[in-house]
């Protein structure tokens, strides 16, 4: 990773394959590589996502954007795409 749009690329690309993968419809990824968001058709539902990441060790922001970060390295990609896998497969579990 050697630019902000990689590393936001990567970023985005492993929450989209996690909503993906779990089936869920009541979420989107908005917004640019660099600075994403995710948008939630519900407030209880962005609260559970949010809380089952932060249980991963991983920050979502509410209802703001997620910024990359050259700080960002393969490892943090990785544990982003296994927090929201785990909160997403639980959030459609519950749909």
């Amino acid at each position: 990773c050697g630019s902000l749009a990689r590393v936001g690329s990567a970023m985005r690309s492993a929450a989209g394959r996690a909503l993906d993968g779990s089936g869920y419809r009541g979420a989107s990824i908005e917004g640019i590589d660099q600075m994403w968001s995710l948008r939630f058709e519900s407030e209880d539902a962005q609260s559970l996502f949010i809380e089952t990441a932060l249980r991963h060790r991983v920050v979502f922001k509410r209802g703001a954007y997620n910024f990359a970060s050259l700080a960002h390295d393969d490892a943090a990609i990785d544990a982003i795409e296994a927090a929201a896998t785990a909160a997403f497969a639980l959030l459609a579990s519950e749909a």
